[in-house]
């Protein structure tokens, strides 16, 4: 124990173990793959700049032989310590997102485990945190593959938690930004059109709005399908018996229309758009619903036409309800 760092009181559940007189000889594999590891994260998150990028490239390069269980199996309850520094977190999401470039396909079956990791990272108060779980969640993505994500996440989407939903919704922006808005987008139509669940349809409208605030300008070429994802389903949108729903509706809208206020293509805005209430809705509730889901079209509309040359706009016909 000369060689290695001083362990802080609050590491010896991760460390103490090292501290024990052992026997390598005596070792099966596994328990030398451990300790191997042990010491090399020590090194990592407590020793001096040499030794932690000795430590780095050691356990970068050793990856594959080290195996996806044993290397995760230590890593992920050191980023849930709650005594975790700023610094030292930022060096193991640097390790994680070496490991999981060496790794590659190996990390298939501890997407989960590491998703309930780096989830609440999105949500932290600390913009730094923030930008690290969606490095480390792109990553993931393009280590593991659209289908292993999709699978993953499908079971949080209609969580009766509302918090698990809102992780799950920015974690899903993530990997959207991560392997290209066209890939998923079938996904994204089915959860905001679902029928069984409302929790699904209120995941799928903050999917939309997370991925307009993340990417910007990016979702320019998209913007129609994104929109008519929502309201393909047509007043379903803007429920009038479920106000969470309706206010991520219209959040979502306004993330949207913020971004279209940018230049964008004609083909955005080229699909006509309905300026009437549908006949169906006989009810003066089902009526407001539809005017308001017919107003917030109209501004994403009218949002992307002051853009273009020639300046044009659209007027909701005054309806009364």
């Amino acid at each position: 124990a000369g060689s290695l760092p001083y362990i802080k009181p609050e590491d010896m559940q991760y460390f103490g173990r090292l501290m024990e007189e052992t026997e390598e000889d005596k070792l099966s594999k596994e328990e030398a793959n451990e300790r191997r590891i042990m010491t090399l994260l020590l090194k990592i998150k407590n020793g001096t700049p040499p030794q932690r990028k000795t430590a780095m490239r050691q356990i970068t390069d050793k990856a594959r032989s080290f195996g996806a269980g044993s290397l995760f199996n230590q890593i992920l309850p050191l980023l849930m310590s709650p005594t975790l520094e700023d610094q030292e977190r930022h060096v193991l999401v640097k390790v994680i997102d070496r490991i999981l470039y060496k790794l590659d396909d190996l990390v298939r079956p501890f997407v989960h485990r590491i998703l309930a990791v780096i989830e609440p990272l999105l949500i932290d108060e600390d913009y730094y945190a923030r930008v690290e779980g969606r490095e480390i969640i792109s990553n993931l993505a393009k280590a593991a593959g659209l289908a292993t994500m999709i699978a993953t996440m499908r079971p949080d989407i209609d969580s009766p938690d509302e918090y698990v939903r809102n992780t799950t919704s920015r974690a899903v922006a993530v990997v959207v930004s991560a392997l290209g808005i066209p890939s998923l987008l079938p996904f994204l139509k089915a959860v905001c059109q679902a029928r069984k669940s409302w929790q699904a349809r209120h995941t799928g409208i903050k999917i939309v709005q997370q991925i307009a605030l993340l990417m910007g300008v990016a979702v320019l070429p998209y913007l129609r399908e994104l929109v008519v994802g929502v309201r393909g389903e047509g007043a379903v949108g803007l429920p009038r018996r479920c106000p969470p729903r309706r206010s991520a509706s219209q959040e979502q809208v306004a993330a949207v229309s913020s971004i279209a206020r940018y230049p964008c293509q004609e083909h955005v805005c080229r699909p006509p758009i309905e300026t009437t209430v549908p006949a169906a809705c006989c009810s003066r509730g089902a009526r407001a619903i539809s005017v308001a889901l017919l107003s917030a079209r109209v501004a994403v509309v009218n949002a992307v036409c002051r853009e273009l040359p020639w300046g044009w706009q659209l007027w909701l016909p005054r309806t009364r309800c």
